[in-house]
């Protein structure tokens, strides 16, 4: 769980989302009370939602590390080290199953 707090709160500090509802539907294509039951109820989320989470951080990632954004190094510098630890998650769930 402490993976998606911390998703939630470097997104929203660099606004990237505005609330738990917008990051719900926004970013792990869920409900909009899903990240607010989850912190409710301290369970540890799914491998579909983690690799959702992955997904939307890389291709934002990849988006302003690309010519067209000018490389912007001060987003990238928070959403890489962000976007592994997703990924990272992702994987070590993954093999749990």
């Amino acid at each position: 769980m402490s993976i998606l707090i911390e998703a939630f709160e470097e997104l929203q500090k660099h606004g990237f989302t505005k609330s738990q509802v917008d990051f719900s539907k926004n970013w792990l294509s869920k409900s909009p009370r899903y990240y607010s039951m989850m912190k409710a109820t301290g369970k540890e989320p799914s491998v579909d939602v983690l690799a959702r989470l992955a997904c939307k951080l890389k291709q934002r990632k990849d988006l302003y590390d690309g010519p067209y954004v000018h490389n912007m190094p001060q987003i990238t510098n928070w959403l890489n080290p962000l976007t592994q630890k997703v990924w990272t998650e992702f994987y070590q769930q993954s093999l749990n199953l």
